[in-house]
This record gives structure tokens, sequence and C-alpha cells, in this order.
């Protein structure tokens, strides 16, 4: 059961590590149990919904031709339509370069590249295919890949390509899988994850497509080889998803027998004896958290179940206790030949650290505010350029004359008496510069007793960064000293009054 797939390169094992997904000096990142966050918006869902469909698609058999161009649509998904993708196979003589699938080139580029030869053509997708590297294009202009197809790039607006080889365990080459962007464009770590999940998808739906024609083969030959051959891919199923870098697991009937659960599944519920057992046999803390009823449901309606960052209490300490997780996952319903509910596909990723991550970041706020709230300092938040207020405390308020209804206001519309005082320029030097801004007793003309009058401050404006060192606000504390400087002047005249009064003695 937990056997690992040999057929596919895109595995990862720490022992043995695959070869390097990305040349050109980009490194493959450890593989991770859950998917990066800094891809599109809504990414992870994409690769989730995706990535299942696909498998399901793989499963009963559909023609390549049909699940190669879904894989094609899952990529430009990833990518909200915004690059181009083709999916190239290697013919049965091993010389042509065929054009399976394509989404977002134009026709004129795509007849260009139906039926490249292998051994002659110069660019970049039969270069992948004879190096069985990976050809990372970030400049279509600049890299020497594309030395004589500058002119076509430059035509159909391609200014970068990555092309992928779609590899088997024993290096054979199965087909090239590329995408094209309208802007120069090298793969950060969101694009390697893309790039490995889609890779290894093509190269197993390939290799699936291989093995039915092969088994098609045998069938016209010998009837008794179906057996054998329904157990070579069962075993291949069972491979692909021992080795997808995501958590996945099959349920069996109404009494969700764990019929199957890869590595990651297992270890995301702490590597317990669950397969052969009813769900709520194998995780019995399950019950009364609401998810048993939705599997029911699923099971019974076909209807897929989407859950984002759901929490989850799971008994996966060492101790034995329950532990507080959160998954974004899928329930699809697996039907029989005949389309009756057979089972359910579970394909979920562990977003646990991400969502603390979230919350601390939050929590870290909320006590920054209760501290800004509740200083007897006068302090105010300002942000962005034209210094819009966003937090203001009692004190701070007090001192202008105002009440909350500044919030929201520009620094200056709240205070318009400083019109022709330095502030508006000071905030804006502190905000342009980053270099905060430090002023002791100040003079300061506010409004007092509906009346301008001068008033005495030590104070600063400190800038906010956010987390990538950019200023994006102002911190504005500040600390009354008129008292202060009035009973200084005060002391200051009576000293000339007294060295008058000596001079005419």
């Amino acid at each position: 059961m937990a056997r690992i797939f040999k057929d596919i390169v895109f595995t990862y094992n720490k022992e043995n590590p695959p070869m390097n997904l990305l040349n050109n000096g980009i490194p493959n990142p450890e593989p991770v149990t859950t998917i990066p966050q800094n891809g599109a918006s809504g990414a992870i869902d994409v690769l989730v919904n995706g990535q299942a469909e696909i498998l399901e698609m793989i499963a009963a058999g559909a023609a390549l031709d049909n699940t190669l161009s879904r894989i094609v649509q899952w990529v430009s998904d990833c990518y909200h339509g915004k690059v181009s993708v083709s999916i190239h196979k290697v013919s049965n003589d091993g010389t042509q370069l065929q054009l399976v699938s394509a989404q977002g080139l134009q026709a004129e580029y795509i007849e260009l590249i139906e039926n490249l030869n292998i051994s002659e053509d110069p660019g970049a997708h039969a270069l992948a295919v004879r190096t069985r590297e990976n050809i990372i294009a970030a400049d279509l202009q600049a890299h020497p890949s594309w030395s004589g197809y500058k002119d076509v790039a430059a035509q159909y607006n391609l200014k970068a390509c990555w092309s992928i080889p779609l590899l088997s365990a024993n290096n054979e080459v199965l087909g090239v899988f590329a995408v094209y962007f309208d802007h120069v464009m090298a793969p950060g770590a969101f694009d390697v994850h893309v790039i490995k999940l889609v890779g290894h998808t093509a190269a197993i739906a390939m290799k699936s497509h291989h093995n039915v024609i092969v088994q098609q083969e045998l069938e016209a030959r010998e009837n008794a080889a179906i057996k054998r051959g329904n157990d070579d891919q069962l075993n291949f199923y069972r491979g692909m998803l021992e080795d997808a870098p995501v958590m996945i697991a099959v349920l069996r009937g109404r009494d969700m027998v764990f019929d199957f659960a890869n590595e990651f599944y297992m270890r995301a519920v702490g590597k317990r004896h669950i397969l052969g057992k009813p769900l709520r046999e194998a995780l019995p803390e399950l019950e009364g958290q609401g998810l048993l009823e939705v599997l029911d449901e699923v099971f019974t309606t076909g209807i897929t179940y989407i859950g984002n960052e759901t929490k989850i209490y799971l008994n996966r300490k060492e101790d034995g206790g329950v532990e507080e997780a959160y998954f974004n996952f899928a329930y699809k319903q697996i039907k029989n030949k005949d389309g009756a509910p057979e089972g359910i596909l579970v394909h979920a990723v562990d977003v646990s650290e991400h969502v603390r991550a979230l919350r601390r970041a939050e929590e870290s706020e909320q006590r920054f505010r209760s501290f800004v709230l509740n200083s007897p300092m006068p302090i105010g938040i300002y942000i962005g350029r034209e210094m819009r207020i966003q937090t203001v405390n009692e004190a701070i308020l007090r001192a202008w004359e105002k009440d909350s209804s500044v919030i929201g206001k520009t620094f200056r519309e709240a205070l318009p008496e400083l019109e022709g005082q330095p502030f508006f320029q000071l905030l804006d030097d502190v905000y342009t510069t980053g270099i905060p801004y430090q002023a002791t007793e100040d003079k300061v003309y506010l409004m007092r007793n509906g009346k301008i009058q001068p008033t005495y401050y030590n104070f600063t404006y400190t800038p906010l960064r956010d987390e990538n060192g950019v200023v994006y606000g102002v911190m504005n504390t500040a600390t009354e000293v008129t008292d202060l400087v009035k009973a200084k002047q005060k002391l200051q005249q009576a000293e000339v009054r007294l060295l008058n009064a000596v001079d005419v003695a």
C-alpha cells in the first residue's frame, strides 16, 4: 500500500532526491504538506480541485487528448488565464514532438509548433527532450535556445517560456509541457510547485494512456492477461496517489472504510493504523465536528464539498492529546461503472501553520491597538501619503478638541487650523524619507476653548513599515509641555527684571 511508484521521475525521497526541477540556478524547494501561499488568489483551491478532477479522468479512462486539454486549462486557471500553455508528446517512432493541446497561443504560432523534429530543431522544446532538462527562458530575447526564434517570439508577443520535459523513472521522454508569458518571467517558489505538480500529473496521464493501450493489446491476444493488467494498473494508481505532494485518501462505501491513504495523509492524522477501518472507528475524534455528516451528504448527493481553513481537532499529539489543525480540502464522490456512489475521494492540504501565523499577526495588531487606545499619552496612526487617520486615542482627541468623527479623514481635513504651520510638510518628509522626526517644546497653534491659541509639545513622527520595509504610514506620539514652557518663560522674564533692578541700583 505504501510502496513508492517508480515510473514517474517527479517523486520525492529525502535519501534519494530527484533531479533538480529547474536549472539556471533555481533550486528545487523542499516538498511541503501545504501549497505555497504566494501564488494567484485562490490558487490553492485551483490546484486541489484541478488535480482531483484530472485524477478522476485518468482513473475513468478518459481519452488522453481530453485529459491533457484539461491539464492545459488547469495551468491557465492557476494564473487566472494570464499565461499560454501547450503540451506536446513524443511520437511513437521517437522522432517528432507532436502538439496535443494548447491554449492562449495564436493559430499561426500553433502551426509552427505542431510537429517539431526532435533531433534537428534548435528550439527550447526539442532541446528539453534531447537534454532531458528544463529550459527556463525567463527572457526569450536573451536565452540561447531562442536565438533563432527571436523574431517569431516578438511577432506573437512571447516574452518568456518554460519548457519542461515529461520523464518516466527510467528517463524516457514522454513529452514536453510549456508555459508562455507576455512578460519577462522567472519562476518563483509558487511557480516551482505548480510546475512540479502539473508535470507530475501530465506524466501520469501519458504513462496511464500508454498502459491502457498496452493493456488493450494484451486483452486482444490473451484473456488471461486481463487480471494481471488490472492489478498492474491498480498498483499504478496507488503509486501515483502515494507520490502526490498533498493529502489523499479513498473511503469506500457508506461506512467510509479507509481503502487508501497516502503518506501525507497518514502523517496528518498521526501515523495511526486506519486502513481497512471505518472512518468513525479510525478517527473517533471526528464525532461531533460535523465532518461525518458532510461526508454522508457528499456520498448521497454527489455534490462536491470544499472546505477552506476548516478547524479540525485530531488526536495526533505524541501524548495522545487533541491538537487543533486547519485544512483546505475537497470531498468528491466516487462512482462505479454503473454511476452508483461507491465512495469518497479526500483531497486535502494542511494549512495549520499558515492560519496560526495569520492569527498571531491579528493578535499582535489587536494588542498594539489596545495599547494605543488605552495609553494616557496622545497617539495617532496616519496611513498612506495623504496621512489618513486610522487610529487615535482619547488623549490626542482631547488635545485636538475633536471627537471620533475625524477617523477616516486626512490629517489636513481633521486639523485645518494647522494650515500654514510646518506639520503637514514634516509628516510628508517622514513618509517619503523613512527618517523619524522628533521635536522638543515646539509651538503648535491649536483650538483651545473655541479659539486658536499657542501650545507647546514634545512629539515624534515615526515611520511605519510593512514586512518588506516599505513605509505605509506614520505614528504620532506627543506630550503637551505648555505649562512647563510658560513657567520657563516667566522665570526668564523674572531673571531679566532682577538683572535690570540690579543695574538700576
